[in-house]
């Protein structure tokens, strides 16, 4: 599920995941994937949502069948949404995507997001609290 905060209006993307596709042998061909999918828009309108259903995924958690294609969506998907929040919490995230892309890193030391934290004027704890649950909301 892609989560957005505040008001983005109605074109918020909707992905849909099915699990276990191992455990049913069969394959969507073109007009299946299109019923599917008015079936779906059908069952859970547009209004019900406030989004737009941009893919139908079958996914297999056993054999990771359908993962690297969810995967690549998300990514371009997550990439769309323009994060909201204040001037410095956007430069601790440009920071942090900037770091991560560098050197590939998915944690990052406490002390180390603090500093970064204080360097972009956010000192306040309670302040860094809320950045920290919106950069994780946004996926920094």
């Amino acid at each position: 599920q892609i989560v957005v905060s505040g008001s983005n209006g109605t074109r918020t993307p909707i992905v849909f995941v099915a699990t276990h596709r191992d455990c049913v042998p069969f394959k969507l061909v073109e007009t299946e994937q299109i019923a599917l999918h008015k079936s779906i828009h059908k069952r859970y309108p547009l209004n019900r949502f406030r989004g737009v259903v941009e893919e139908i995924f079958l996914v297999s958690c056993k054999t990771r069948e359908g993962f690297l294609e969810l995967q690549e969506v998300l990514e371009r998907l997550a990439g769309m949404i323009q994060p909201m929040g204040s001037a410095q919490w956007m430069r601790v995230h440009e920071h942090l995507k900037f770091k991560k892309n560098k050197k590939k890193q998915t944690l990052l030391p406490l002390e180390t997001f603090i500093r970064i934290s204080e360097v972009h004027g956010v000192t306040d704890r309670s302040e860094r609290k809320k950045m920290t649950h919106f950069l994780r909301g946004i996926g920094t």
